[in-house]
């Protein structure tokens, strides 16, 4: 017994020094997971965000490609002549020519005024003289002239796949001919850019603006998306992350999600993965920290065993979230080369344009010299109608070619007084505005900085906007005011105005709001503006005008 009294002190001590050691070493453990959680989480939104903007950008530009093929189809006068004249053997043969020459299109059919299909190819028994005016797209045709886009539907035709309808008007000497459809199919948007795996169990999604995911076949998952939060979100012009409850997998879910534009609708761009997915590579770390700490408990030895322990999963972790950061600077690297290859193409196409539709213009001008007094009235409108035609191609291509410069520039910014900018406009447009008779009032304007002959062009943009959508005497005004560290410049008119719905979409490229024969321009314009505030660091938007017309603001940093 006397051998052993003092040995109770002595285990004592061990026993609390043990503790001692493990309470730290708990406390780090516990932080180092918190932290590798944390870290792990935000690497995994941010993953997930850069998938579905990624996706967001190729499908818009897949659909863009779309409905401007379905518009320039349904203005080729190849189409709209028999059109008109509703000879539906040799639109037929327009359609297949279509059909074989658009990817995607396996179908192609022109309806009448009153919904009702008379011809398409391939030829289908089952859908000649079938109304399509219930159809939604229908109707908003019958309001407006731009392509739309429909939601996703199983078709009636055979084979019954799920397809999204691209429509637009086909109008002829002033008057709509019909409406041309395309019917592109849901598994080739779904193959190419919709439907993506990533992880164990993480997908990205396309859903239209009814909620339905663009899917090869809808299942219980996919259905349950059209109420889900993150789809919410996105159709309502949103982009953000959040975690739901899935009803379908009865799971919690992270989701990133984007809105897309497609064309006058906003679809959804999805990309969720189960909430514990992110931290299943943590799993062993706490069965591994909570050893560490049991036999920090008995031993201070092993209490630092276990720290050194932590402590190398620690760096492991930080090894891995650095991974994932330079993953990220990658994408982001690939995704900016991207844009610039984008960038770089539209400026080739437009500049390698010009030539030939130069050559185009001289021959039609020899032809009009040299045989046009032969030309009966018929032949006569005819040549008109394309010379006007070549016209519109030129400067669609000069507007173009000036966009896809923009942003271009290496130079550093410079200080730039707005006046002068006005200046500048005003003189280029003295001639119309003094045929207009309109009147501009100025109040002065600062110096901001930025680039001299971009901020001018900004401008004649919005003033030449201003001109041609008031049918009285115009009246604009020009203003600005401070707040805190930026300029906000008003632009206002006392025109049509803009319909509220409209006044985000006017702002992409091509789009426009009436159709070219009566008020001419690219649908180019405001696009451009956009793209010019923003290089210099703004935002620019619509409000409605006091009364009636348009007010169009927009920001500069002050200097």
């Amino acid at each position: 017994m006397e051998d052993t009294e003092p040995s109770r002190p002595s285990a004592a001590r061990y026993t609390l020094l043990a503790l001692a050691a493990a309470v730290p070493l708990a406390a780090l453990g516990l932080a180092s997971y918190r932290f590798a959680a944390v870290r792990l989480r935000e690497a995994g939104e941010a993953a997930n965000m850069d998938r579905v903007r990624l996706t967001a950008e190729l499908v818009e530009a897949e659909l863009a490609a779309r409905l401007q093929a379905v518009a320039g189809d349904a203005a080729d006068l190849a189409l709209a002549e028999p059109a008109g004249r509703r000879d539906a053997a040799a639109v037929r043969r327009r359609l297949e020519a279509m059909r074989a020459g658009t990817r995607g299109v396996d179908r192609a059919f022109v309806v009448d005024a009153a919904g009702v299909l008379w011809a398409d190819a391939p030829p289908a028994p089952e859908s000649q003289d079938k109304s399509f005016a219930h159809r939604p797209w229908f109707a908003e045709l019958a309001r407006a002239s731009a392509p739309v886009i429909s939601e996703a539907y199983l078709r009636h035709a055979r084979p019954q796949v799920p397809v999204v309808a691209l429509a637009a008007p086909i109008a002829r000497d002033g008057r709509r001919a019909g409406i041309l459809v395309h019917q592109y199919r849901v598994s080739e948007l779904a193959g190419q850019l919709g439907v993506r795996v990533f992880g164990r169990e993480g997908r990205t999604l396309i859903i239209d603006h009814a909620g339905r995911a663009l899917a090869p076949r809808e299942d219980a998952e996919t259905r349950a998306l059209s109420g889900a939060l993150p789809v919410r979100g996105a159709l309502a012009g949103r982009s953000g992350s959040v975690e739901y409850d899935d009803p379908a997998s009865r799971r919690r879910m992270s989701a990133a999600f984007a809105p897309v534009r497609a064309g006058t609708r906003t679809w959804a761009a999805l990309a969720r993965v189960p909430a514990g997915e992110a931290e299943a590579a943590l799993a062993g770390l706490r069965l591994q920290l909570a050893l560490a700490t049991l036999a920090a408990g008995a031993l201070a030895a092993a209490a630092a065993l276990g720290l050194a322990r932590a402590r190398e999963r620690e760096r492991r972790l930080a090894a891995e979230v650095a991974e994932h950061g330079r993953r990220l600077e990658a994408r982001g690297r690939e995704l900016a080369r991207s844009n610039a290859d984008l960038e770089q193409f539209a400026y080739l196409a437009s500049h390698d344009l010009q030539a030939p539709l130069r050559s185009l213009k001289n021959y039609w001008d020899m032809f009009d010299a040299r045989c046009g007094a032969a030309l009966d009235d018929e032949g006569r409108r005819l040549m008109g109608l394309s010379q006007q035609s070549v016209a519109r191609m030129q400067a669609l291509v000069g507007d173009l070619l000036a966009f896809s410069r923009l942003g271009r520039e290496k130079e550093a910014f410079q200080p730039v007084a707005l006046d002068a900018c006005l200046d500048e406009a005003l003189a280029d447009l003295a001639a119309e505005l003094a045929r207009r008779r309109a009147a501009v009032e100025r109040s002065p304007l600062p110096t901001v900085p930025g680039r001299a002959a971009q901020l001018a062009r900004l401008f004649q943009n919005l003033l030449s906007n201003a001109l041609k959508y008031c049918e009285d005497e115009p009246r604009i005004s020009v203003s600005a005011a401070l707040d805190g560290g930026t300029w906000t410049v008003s632009v206002v008119d006392n025109g049509i105005g803009v319909p509220e719905a409209k006044r985000e979409a006017v702002f992409g490229l091509f789009e426009r709001l009436h159709p070219w024969e009566r008020y001419e321009g690219s649908g180019i314009g405001l696009a451009a503006c956009r793209k010019i505030v923003e290089h210099h660091g703004g935002r620019i938007w619509i409000d409605p005008a006091v009364g009636k017309g348009t007010a169009v603001r927009f920001t500069m940093p002050a200097a």
